[in-house]
């Protein structure tokens, strides 16, 4: 892979630029979205919705508005996004951060519409299969401390096996721990320390472990858009002097 030949963008949090309401994906023509935001979605469209065939509705969601966003670019491509008088490369990957917020810790047990049926393992509905993480104190995270997530990671088809993946993952701990105060929804000092979450997709958990993210059992395993998911987490170096 040339390292030049691929190019890695930030998004600030878009805010109200982004319409509070669901979109579907194939309707975003507002010219006030951010270009940005615009070409993170073309990515995430032909993953998630066509590819996994996740529902085009549930794509864009409340953490979109406040969320940082990257977006890797194939400068060899001259058919690319249009940012302000110029054209960058095609969109090839992307992944978003959404910010630290005060940790809300949820009861263990779980209400019956929070289960699935999988015809894949045979289990039928109510024999705990979950539609979310359990939620509470485990031996990695104390219920408490503030974390980042990071989501909607995504690398099209074609472009798989060349490190796009790795290199944003990189691209994004890296500038986190260096800017932990711009991420900060609360502004508190201290409140963000470091610690990082993934709901990873089962699949590709081993991936995530050679990132340096380890598995948390007690969090379980869960159907998101009927895809298996594992919680995962990462504590990386916030840089001193720029917590706040």
């Amino acid at each position: 892979m040339a390292s030049n030949r691929f190019s890695i963008a930030l998004l600030p949090p878009p805010g109200q630029s982004i319409p509070s309401s669901r979109l579907l994906l194939p309707k975003l023509s507002d010219s006030s979205i951010p270009p940005l935001f615009k070409a993170a979605l073309e990515v995430r469209d032909k993953v998630f919705v066509q590819e996994q065939q996740c529902p085009a509705e549930n794509e864009i969601d409340e953490d979109d508005a406040k969320s940082w966003h990257w977006v890797c670019f194939d400068m060899a491509e001259t058919a690319g996004t249009q940012l302000g008088r110029g054209t960058i490369g095609r969109p090839v990957g992307t992944l978003r951060l959404i910010p630290a917020a005060p940790a809300e810790v949820e009861g263990e047990e779980m209400d019956r519409e929070h289960l699935v049926k999988s015809e894949e393992d045979g289990r039928e509905e109510g024999e705990g299969l979950r539609t979310e993480p359990r939620h509470g104190k485990t031996e990695m995270w104390d219920g408490l401390e503030s974390f980042v997530k990071v989501g909607r990671m995504a690398t099209l088809k074609e472009y798989r096996g060349q490190g796009l993946a790795r290199r944003l993952l990189e691209e994004a701990i890296s500038w986190v721990g260096k800017n932990a105060h711009r991420i900060n929804e609360q502004g508190e000092e201290g409140s963000w320390r470091g610690l990082v979450l993934s709901h990873a997709q089962k699949e590709v958990e081993g991936w995530w472990k050679k990132m340096g993210f380890m598995t948390d059992e007690v969090l379980g395993e869960w159907w998101e858009e009927h895809i298996l998911h594992v919680g995962m987490w990462k504590r990386v170096e916030v840089e001193r002097g720029k917590s706040l």
